[in-house]
């Protein structure tokens, strides 16, 4: 099997990512975690209306798990009445499977790094890593609602380009709301944003890229569905 250029740019992109994002929760463990909680714990913890700012900016996370799961089931549905999938149906899908592939690699993680949660630090002083735990003090690596929000939107970061920024700005928030709210230390939401980040780029790389039709128009949806013109053409030489 012969391997493209670009095939190896690619490989070369992941591992560049994977070694930056090493890197810097390394340093964010090392050097920033401990004084950004700290400061949390100060001037936000024990603040409603502060929390619950930092609490909201949080909450898109949230709705990622149950409508991946929701759009699964609507999803295999529609295949047994054997309803031919448009883009948009396969973009949805997509970002599905993206959510659901990057929920088991977080647990997973959670259970094989063992980090304390802040509060675990701020209440028992406990920040070594207890690795395979399934303790409730531990599991705050990799931040899990992160994850499951950067891994759709960097599908759709590719897949629909135009509103990159957007993208963007609803990971951020998410990131920002779970340190703010003492949920998450930096380096676990930094975590959770390269493995969304790998996710997203696998489920991406394996399905092929959405049809340029598509894209130029800069929604999923792309033209109509044959087989939906094909029924309103039977309907219409039915006389209806």
């Amino acid at each position: 099997m012969q391997h493209s250029v670009n095939d190896y740019s690619k490989i070369w992109a992941v591992a560049g990512a994977a070694l930056l994002g090493a890197v810097l929760v390394t340093l964010s463990v090392a050097f920033i975690d401990r004084p950004v909680e700290r400061l949390v714990a100060d001037h936000v913890l024990n603040y409603n209306s502060r929390l619950m700012f930092f609490d909201g900016l949080a909450s898109p996370s949230l709705l990622a798990f149950p409508l991946a799961c929701s759009y699964l089931l609507f999803y295999a549905v529609f295949r047994l009445w054997r309803r031919p999938a448009g883009q948009g149906t396969e973009l949805l899908l997509k970002l599905s499977i993206a959510v659901a592939v990057v929920t088991l690699a977080k647990d997973e993680l959670k259970w094989l790094i063992g980090r304390p949660w802040p509060f675990s630090w701020l209440e028992e002083g406990m920040y070594r890593l207890h690795p395979f735990t399934n303790d409730a003090w531990y599991g705050s690596f990799p931040s899990g609602h992160t994850s499951v929000s950067a891994a759709p939107m960097f599908v759709l970061w590719w897949c629909l380009p135009k509103y990159r920024p957007l993208w963007l700005v609803v990971v951020f928030s998410v990131m920002i709301g779970l340190v703010g709210s003492g949920h998450h230390y930096v380096g676990d939401v930094i975590g959770g944003f390269f493995l969304g980040l790998g996710v997203a780029a696998g489920v991406v790389t394996i399905w092929p890229d959405m049809p340029d039709s598509a894209k130029q128009e800069g929604l999923p949806f792309g033209k109509k569905k044959p087989w939906r013109q094909q029924k309103q053409k039977d309907l219409v030489n039915a006389g209806r």
